[in-house]
């Protein structure tokens, strides 16, 4: 069973870390990259050491998001340590790929939409009213917009974009 935060809490939980491994689902979609890259870019503005992975391909759709390079695939014996290890838009572990046998972290956080949440994580933040994942990315960077992270163009085109492709799935 997972703590449930609150936006606040979920942005001190990420404050806190300098390690970070943000990971997105399985058969990828615009929601789940591109919330995980609005969400490096922002933690990098942070200073935060950030590694974004998926265990799947990403399809070529998604070669116009802005750090799409960045994202890296674990491969099974690979052993990453981090602070804290951020699984994003995934209802279920299952859904996260071979991440779990990858990556030693102290605390796990769960950010998502999905009324399905099988809480699996030891944190978290669930708006199960979000239309999208990126939803909750945009508000999560007007709490740190006081810091000067700045919501640059790159996060802006991501979380738009993952938004719109989103919809654009649910309403045809």
């Amino acid at each position: 069973m997972s703590k449930h935060c609150s936006l606040q809490e979920t942005a001190a939980l990420l404050q806190a870390a300098n390690k970070i491994v943000l990971c997105s689902h399985v058969s990828p979609d615009g929601d789940t990259l591109g919330s995980a890259l609005s969400l490096m870019k922002a933690l990098q503005k942070l200073g935060k050491d950030v590694i974004v992975t998926v265990d799947d391909e990403i399809s070529k759709v998604y070669k116009f998001l802005p750090g799409i390079e960045s994202f890296v695939r674990f491969q099974n014996d690979e052993r990453i340590a981090a602070d804290l290890l951020v699984v994003i838009d995934a209802s279920s572990l299952d859904r996260a790929g071979n991440v779990s046998q990858c990556v030693s972290a102290p605390k796990t956080l769960n950010i998502d939409h999905h009324i399905s949440n099988t809480e699996y994580a030891d944190y978290l933040y669930l708006d199960t009213a979000a239309a999208a994942t990126g939803e909750i990315m945009y508000e999560l960077k007007w709490i740190w917009k006081w810091q000067r992270v700045s919501i640059r163009r790159c996060i802006r085109t991501a979380v738009l974009s993952n938004i719109l492709i989103r919809c654009r799935k649910r309403c045809g």
